[in-house]
């Protein structure tokens, strides 16, 4: 990743449109991309969980790949709104109104994050549900323990990698819209 370098709102408004424009081009490919291989996998699991006819394949199994599903239907529609978000950024606005929105679309805690939520959840149970084996000899207190033990390192790893993310590539664009903001407004 490059890492955007120091822009001086104040000086180089150019650079720093030209700046948002390319980030915003970058996250609303990255997030069609995404949403095209959640489609795929949406296709995958309800293949292999919900209409795959395999006797060995019981009801828990089919009720997790259903909860899996519907966390990609739902992650796939949550991409499909921030895919429009960045597509169709207007960059007309008055130059105030502007930076608030760069603000706000570029804050590291916005309330969207609370969307992913349900969708998380859904994977979660799938998971459980997918993993549960009634006939191995665990309890199914220690095989839903052994399912957080995969779950939780990957999220915790997703949510590192989206903070570097962020700091390196929208932390110095949403710094220099508040320095811009704050200067226009004192």
């Amino acid at each position: 990743m490059k890492k955007h370098q120091y822009i001086n709102p104040l000086t180089d408004m150019d650079q720093f449109v030209g700046s948002l424009q390319k980030e915003d081009n970058w996250y609303s490919k990255l997030t069609r991309i995404i949403q095209i291989v959640m489609v795929v996998l949406a296709f995958v699991y309800a293949a292999l969980f919900i209409f795959n006819p395999d006797p060995s394949i019981n009801l828990l199994k089919r009720i997790g790949g259903f909860c899996y599903v519907l966390a990609l239907i739902f992650f796939i529609l949550i991409l499909r709104k921030l895919y429009l978000e960045f597509r169709y950024v207007d960059y007309g606005l008055p130059v105030t109104e502007m930076l608030r929105h760069v603000i706000k679309r570029y804050s590291l805690f916005q309330k969207k994050l609370l969307w992913i939520i349900g969708p998380i959840l859904l994977v979660d149970a799938s998971i459980v549900l997918i993993t549960i084996n009634p006939e191995n000899g665990k309890t199914v207190t220690n095989q839903i323990i052994w399912a957080q033990e995969l779950l939780i390192p990957s999220f915790v790893l997703g949510i590192i990698i989206g903070y570097a993310i962020w700091h390196v590539r929208q932390k110095p664009l949403r710094d220099a819209a508040k320095a811009m903001l704050r200067e226009i407004e004192s």
